[in-house]
């Protein structure tokens, strides 16, 4: 009887566990449902400030590019929160070759040996002229973004692949800098205006 029994406060132990898991998931599509029924809210000008200001000077807004800029450098997690955490410290940039252009560079992992691994920050409204890719470029954005000579923009979390001989040209959007996860292979070769 001992042996039924339990059999029995197993099963209804599980049918419990499933229907919770059941109208876990109804209330996340009734969630989801209403968010896309609602008409958008645009906050207010002093909200939306009051929202960059608190995230603007954290590296938590990098967030949710953790995994992909680990797989990317070929760097750990933790390593990555280390260098982003740097982000919005001063000491740790260096004026790159052109004006507007900064860099911070770091060692990337074993994937990366060979590669100029680091962070580019690019001033509101930069542009880069016309540039020959010697090798391959993966460049993923982390903030703001630029608007390639085809017309393409780029904004966060798009990943720009360059592959050897890419020739193209960039201008960052004017509304704010633009912050480039990079690794480049060789250089790029700036061409005559």
């Amino acid at each position: 009887m001992t042996r039924r029994h339990d059999l029995v406060t197993d099963f209804v132990r599980e049918c419990a566990e499933i229907s919770s898991r059941f109208e876990e998931i109804a209330l996340f599509e009734l969630l989801a449902l209403l968010a896309v029924t609602l008409a958008p809210v645009r906050p207010s000008a002093r909200a939306r400030e009051r929202l960059l200001a608190a995230i603007s000077g954290s590296s938590a807004r990098f967030a949710p590019f953790l995994g992909r800029l680990s797989n990317l450098f070929d760097l750990r997690i933790a390593r990555v929160e280390e260098i982003m955490a740097k982000v919005t410290d001063p000491a740790s940039w260096e004026p790159g070759p052109l004006q507007g252009l900064t860099l911070m560079h770091f060692e990337g992992g074993p994937r990366c040996a060979a590669a100029d691994v680091g962070l580019v920050r690019l001033a509101p409204g930069f542009s880069l002229p016309p540039h020959r890719h010697r090798s391959r470029e993966t460049a993923m954005i982390l903030q703001g973004g630029y608007r390639e000579d085809t017309g393409r923009v780029y904004l966060p979390g798009d990943v720009h692949e360059m592959t050897q001989g890419t020739v193209h040209s960039y201008r960052v959007l004017d509304d704010r800098p633009c912050l480039l996860a990079l690794v480049l292979f060789v250089g790029v070769e700036f061409l005559g205006e």
